[in-house]
């Protein structure tokens, strides 16, 4: 990838600085009016077919919420919370799976993609069994490109105290039709975040780069845009084991989610601070970064004083959960919202999640 950067530098002033690190320092507040529509509450409907443990990957396509928890469930809700089936089964038959190391929706076609250690089960939406793909994964993430599937593996270590981190593109018989393999010492060996699946890119960035980069039709990696993060971006020095506290001060982009007139940045304080996520807006015509609400404290997008983390999102809408801790807090803090005041009502700590469906102009 370097090299391919360090080409590109005499372009750089034609790659857009959406200018993230002066925004996390003073982000300018927006109206919600400016770009919002409509926010919806939905929380999940809670019996014992759809106990989610963790709604650790979420998915929205067309009118379903799609939810994978930390027990290898996979769960369909409509988007009013209705539960509707569990897809895939557990089990040693045909089609069955027993444990899922990974899961990828591909929102062109409607399938899941559940891996295991042994093979990857996918599914359509109706929950049946498509077929078996030949190859599995440990990875910390896959998306669907056309008939090809971009995996990002996590850094390891060998013996001989060299790392590695690796993104390979395969085909759906398993075999590998590009890899780009880093390796050096551990510590100099950047993660890679897979970001979103948009008009056809994948964007990407490595966590040693303060560029954001994305596949191209013809599987290159190309720059796309300078994030701007300065101070906040993570350095050969601090991502070494040895600095975790100096990573801690710096910023990752967690998730990205591209719009029509914005980009939505998940902004996650170092590498283990999962609560301490802010959520930027980045407004193409103004090449303006924004906050929604109020910026003080920890969650993400602020709406109606309840605090949101972005999930998931399609051409329009972003899916965002509300964490049962701040639903329980909204009696507490007399906060005037009606609609989730009715929802706390019924509410528990063992309740499935609750949800906002968030609709942008």
């Amino acid at each position: 990838m370097l090299p391919i950067v360090i080409s590109c530098s005499n372009r750089a002033a034609q790659i857009p600085n959406l200018g993230l690190g002066d925004a996390l320092i003073n982000c300018n507040t927006a109206d919600t009016d400016i770009f919002i529509e409509s926010v919806k509450y939905i929380p999940l409907e809670t019996n014992n077919s759809c106990l989610i443990a963790d709604a650790s990957f979420v998915s929205l396509y067309d009118e379903f919420i799609l939810v994978a928890d930390s027990k290898h469930n996979v769960f369909l809700f409509d988007l009013n919370g209705k539960f509707i089936r569990k897809i895939g089964i557990k089990g040693k038959g045909p089609g069955e799976y027993q444990t899922i190391f990974g899961y990828a929706f591909d929102i062109t076609s409607g399938k899941i993609y559940l891996a295991s250690p042994s093979d990857t089960k996918v599914y359509t939406i109706d929950g049946k069994y498509v077929q078996t793909l030949n190859f599995r994964f440990d990875f910390e993430s896959m998306l669907v490109h056309n008939d090809s599937y971009i995996i990002t593996k996590p850094a390891f270590q060998f013996p001989d105290k060299s790392a590695r981190s690796v993104i390979e593109i395969y085909t759906e018989n398993g075999d590998v039709i590009r890899k780009i393999d880093y390796r050096g010492e551990i510590g100099d060996i950047p993660y890679f975040s897979m970001l979103y699946l948009k008009d056809g890119y994948t964007y990407y960035r490595e966590e040693l780069s303060d560029t954001l980069l994305r596949f191209g039709k013809d599987l290159n990696p190309v720059p796309f845009a300078i994030l701007g993060l300065n101070d906040f971006l993570v350095t050969q020095g601090n991502f070494k084991y040895t600095n975790i506290p100096e990573i801690e001060k710096c910023y990752r982009v967690f998730k990205m989610f591209d719009f029509k007139d914005m980009i939505c940045f998940n902004m996650q304080k170092g590498f283990m601070s999962f609560n301490d996520i802010t959520t930027l807006f980045y407004l193409k015509k103004s090449k303006e970064v924004v906050c929604v609400g109020n910026r003080n404290g920890k969650g993400g997008l602020f709406i109606n004083s309840v605090s949101h983390i972005p999930k998931a999102a399609d051409e329009n809408r972003i899916l965002c959960l509300i964490p049962y801790k701040d639903i329980s807090l909204l009696k507490r803090d007399s906060i005037q919202n009606p609609e989730l005041l009715t929802i706390s009502g019924s509410i528990t700590e063992n309740s499935n999640p609750v949800f906002s469906l968030v609709t942008f102009k």
